[in-house]
């Protein structure tokens, strides 16, 4: 069973009438009925039933369909999770450093994650001290190695953020320092 035989078992049922569905698929209305017959052969059951104004779905065939719309629904999930992370994996970092700290540790993490996210550009951008937790506050970068304590800052929690819509993080091995003040 293919997911397009899905949507063809879901716009026949929408449509009740072969030749709507045909239309709204955009296949010749032979090609929607050959379709279905395979269909109801390969499951063994009478989908519809076949009457002069169109076709109903049988009990067995509202079954079907119900499983039909969950399995497209599910379908255009994972469709979309996968474009989060083809989003994610093929954007922009923004790392914000203090120039004379940067050092090996910077260096070394860069190295890290480009190697496992080969299609996200890194754009170091550097501060003076102390200057990097208040560039990630007003969003001026994506993430900071900063210097802790920071004297002139009220304490921080310091997390990995990355952008709303789920998915796993798209840049391990780096912390931020983030909007939400700590306590």
């Amino acid at each position: 069973m293919e997911l397009r035989q899905l949507h063809y078992l879901i716009a026949i049922a929408d449509e009740g009438n072969l030749g709507r569905a045909a239309t709204r698929l955009y296949v010749s209305r032979p090609a929607l009925s050959y379709a279905l017959r395979r269909l109801e052969t390969e499951l063994g059951i009478r989908l519809f039933d076949r009457h002069s104004g169109g076709v109903t779905a049988t009990a067995a065939g509202l079954d079907v369909l119900s499983e039909a719309r969950r399995t497209v629904v599910q379908a255009e999930r994972i469709t979309a999770a996968a474009e989060r992370h083809r989003r994610a994996a093929s954007g922009v970092l923004r790392v914000g450093f203090e120039a004379s700290g940067a050092g090996e540790l910077t260096t070394r993490a860069r190295a890290e994650f480009a190697r496992r996210h080969p299609g996200v550009r890194v754009e170091p951008k550097r501060f003076d001290w102390g200057q990097e937790a208040e560039a990630v506050r007003d969003g001026r970068v994506d993430v900071a190695f900063v210097w802790v304590p920071l004297t002139d800052v009220e304490p921080l929690k310091v997390a990995l953020a990355w952008p709303t819509g789920g998915g796993s993080p798209p840049v391990d091995g780096f912390a931020a320092v983030v909007r939400e003040p700590a306590g």
